[in-house]
């Protein structure tokens, strides 16, 4: 029996005994088989710590008296989105998640939502194990009362992470407000009074 992807060997067991002299480097230590089932008919192959570099199609070729019979299998494997940090930077709110795969796509929103297309940069990069990494910067609108959505997601799943800009809450704003207006009365009525002590004179 033996196990292959493309011109590489990744598994080899014939006369009884495993036969691992040209198995390609990267599947050493990794891959076994359930010998206690050949009797039943299993021939799986056992592949540990999968990674992104193991995606692709493999043959499997068995050889016995009753003939020769192939089969083949497509491998997938895939590293969801597991985190998206979100910060202010230098008047920008950056957005980044890492780890990633297949390659994952970046979206901004805004509540309330912005009248005008809001000025984004991004950048994806792969790393030499294939994982994805995304990063991205938006400039921060002039209004404060802006909440900020950044979402990444891949055809499995998604994250989203919120920022809002810290600053005068709402309670603040209104007793700010209320100050103003009750000002503004004890002014009118100083005005008032002033006159009518005018008037009388």
């Amino acid at each position: 029996m033996q196990m292959s992807t493309g011109n590489s060997v990744v598994h080899t067991y014939y006369r009884d005994k495993d036969q691992l002299e040209y198995q390609l480097q990267n599947f050493k230590n990794r891959t076994s088989l359930f010998k206690d089932q050949f009797s039943k008919g299993n021939a799986s192959l056992l592949l540990t710590g999968v990674k992104i570099e193991d995606v692709g199609r493999y043959k499997c070729y068995i050889s016995t008296v009753r003939g020769n019979e192939e089969s083949f299998v497509n491998l997938k494997t895939e590293a969801p989105v597991a985190k998206v940090i979100i910060y202010e930077e230098a008047n920008q709110i950056i957005c980044s998640s890492e780890g990633i795969y297949p390659q994952p796509k970046l979206s901004w929103s805004t509540i309330p939502p912005s009248n005008t297309p809001l000025n984004v940069t991004t950048t994806v990069q792969q790393t030499e194990h294939q994982l994805y990494s995304i990063h991205s910067s938006l400039v921060l609108e002039d209004d404060p009362d802006v909440t900020y959505s950044c979402t990444v997601r891949t055809q499995r799943n998604n994250m989203t992470s919120t920022y809002r800009k810290p600053g005068t809450s709402p309670r603040v704003k209104n007793t700010i407000r209320w100050k103003v207006v009750v000002g503004l009365i004890v002014m009118a009525l100083l005005a008032a009074v002033g006159y009518c002590i005018w008037k009388k004179r």
